[in-house]
């Protein structure tokens, strides 16, 4: 066949040093794989490098059947990667996840293993032909969660399917997604890793492509977009066009999609080479975890907040609620000459009104707080605050509490119970506050309580290692959304991740909840029916990053 009109590229990012992403365009034979190296530093880069080489050795030799040669190809890189791995202790657990697609006889054979991706573009819109082997590609996948939530979702970076942990034959389940779609003239394919589509999102993806004169245009486009939006991973892009795609419209949009398609028989003539360009650089790095059942219930809408002056007047949108129009930014820091107006979060509470907005830079705080009607903590980065008992403090502390406030909430903070003092991360008792995007740890009693007639939203947080339980509802009602609780309950007697108590009520959805004393306590079996199929409520991990 002739060859179609392919380009691809790989960025650094704006974060990592390390570039563990590598990629083959190869439009003269139909050949194109986006591969994501896993493990960190040398580990993951190596992981890549090799299995770039076994593919490319195997597809050389046009034998067998295109599947054959596809699962013989990724096989073969699975075994390469496990035997260096065993070679080189330095190299321990090394892997990388791949999408590879070979075009040939008017259809794409494709196979896939982890949550790089691969779309399809025609006159129908877009569709993505493989599922992310990870907890929140499944739950996202299934429809349980929006693509932003998705995006945002504290365990993206998670992945149960890889390359090169453990040795594996062709035909193993749970290990190859082979994908077979009929691929026409007006056609494209999009392979990206998820340094790209973490980033933009799928609708973007596709008016960038679409919009794009060629394919060169479309990847540099989408690359430039991931690292518009913060460049937190390696991304990497390959677009393959036929040669009428662009000039056939787009008459239905289909980019929420995930299908597995057989062939069919439409006609696909081929397009001139392209330029394909490579740069060695690589994505981001993720954890490996066990085999996970998985869906969850469709969330709510993240609020993002915006950063004004301090002093300023102007609406902002915060955890708490919507801001008014007299709304003031206090600004926090520990660093004298930051310009703060507050060196301590009890002394920006002090003078804060309702509708303000305290605004925390980065570093240690030895401090509890305690929320205050209508006002809304934040930290200036994410997770970049974080909480410590005072000096002076000999007992157990609590590090935030909030008690007979009616609006108000928290997010980007980190509480760590290291020396063993905090009993609580979060204490609430009648009041209604947001919690957003926090990460607890090392707490006796729970990481969040929650009691009297209160209403608290937990959402988009780290809930993990602590010796009591994960989320404790005590009589209240909660909303606990896309959290990860891990890690917590494990000491005698076993605690949950999240319990129930006194007629607690709770809307748990599109948590992945792994590795707890217990799982979920205290609802009705009708409840606990609802959840399993609304959370992933795992089995022991198999491997972990």
């Amino acid at each position: 066949m002739q060859a179609l009109a392919a380009y691809g590229a790989s960025d650094l990012g704006r974060v990592r040093a390390i570039n563990e992403d590598t990629f083959i365009c190869d439009p003269e034979r139909g050949v194109f794989a986006v591969i994501d190296g896993v493990g960190g530093h040398a580990g993951g880069e190596v992981a890549a490098a090799i299995a770039r080489r076994e593919l490319e050795l195997r597809l050389r030799r046009e034998t067998g059947t295109v599947e054959d040669r596809v699962r013989e190809a990724i096989a073969a890189a699975n075994a390469s990667i496990f035997a260096e791995a065993e070679r080189v202790p330095a190299l321990a657990q090394m892997a990388c996840v791949l999408t590879l697609a070979v075009v040939a006889s008017e259809q794409v054979v494709a196979g896939h293993v982890g949550d790089t991706r691969l779309y399809k573009l025609g006159p129908g819109g877009m569709q993505k032909l493989t599922h992310d082997h990870s907890p929140v590609g499944q739950l996202e996948d299934r429809g349980h969660l929006r693509e932003e939530e998705a995006m945002r979702h504290p365990d993206r970076n998670q992945v149960f399917r890889e390359v090169g942990t453990q040795p594996r034959q062709p035909t193993d389940p749970e290990f190859i997604e082979v994908v077979t779609a009929p691929f026409g003239a007006g056609d494209a394919l999009l392979l990206c890793s998820d340094g790209v589509s973490d980033q933009v999102t799928s609708a973007e993806i596709e008016r960038i492509v679409r919009e794009a004169p060629d394919a060169s245009a479309a990847v540099a486009g989408l690359l430039a977009a991931a690292n518009a939006a913060g460049g937190r991973d390696n991304a990497t892009a390959i677009l393959a066009a036929g040669p009428l795609f662009g000039a056939l419209p787009a008459t239905r949009h289909r980019t929420g999609d995930t299908a597995e398609l057989t062939p069919a028989g439409t006609t696909a003539a081929a397009a001139p080479a392209g330029s394909p360009e490579r740069r060695d650089e690589a994505p981001p790095r993720r954890r490996l975890i066990g085999r996970i059942l998985l869906a969850a219930t469709a969330l709510a809408v993240l609020a993002v907040a915006v950063l004004w002056p301090a002093g300023t007047l102007s609406p902002d949108a915060t955890p708490g609620g919507s801001a008014t129009a007299a709304s003031r930014v206090l600004l926090v820091s520990p660093a004298p000459g930051a310009g703060a107006a507050f060196a301590s979060i009890a002394s920006a509470l002090a003078a804060a009104q309702p509708g303000d907005i305290i605004d925390v830079a980065p570093g240690t705080y030895r401090e509890a707080v305690v929320l205050k009607e209508g006002v809304s903590i934040r930290a200036r980065q994410p997770r970049s605050v974080v909480l410590q008992p005072p000096d002076t403090l000999g007992g157990p502390w609590t590090a935030i509490s909030a008690s007979a406030v009616r609006s108000g909430g928290i997010s980007g903070f980190v509480v760590n119970g290291a020396d063993a003092r905090l009993e609580y991360g979060v204490w609430v008792n009648d009041a209604n506050v947001e919690l957003d995007d926090l990460e607890i740890a090392g707490a006796r009693s729970a990481a969040v309580y929650v009691s009297g007639r209160s209403s608290v939203r937990l959402r988009s947080s780290v809930i993990r290692d602590n010796a009591g339980a994960g989320v404790f509802v005590d009589g209240a009602a909660s909303e606990i959304l896309h959290n990860v609780i891990t890690g917590n309950g494990r000491a005698a007697p076993a605690r949950p991740g999240i319990e129930l108590r006194a007629g607690g009520q709770a809307t748990i959805a599109g948590n992945i909840l792994k590795g707890n004393g217990q799982s979920i306590t205290g609802a009705s079996a009708a409840d606990m029916a609802r959840f399993g199929t609304q959370n992933a409520l795992e089995a022991p991990p198999r491997a972990a990053r």
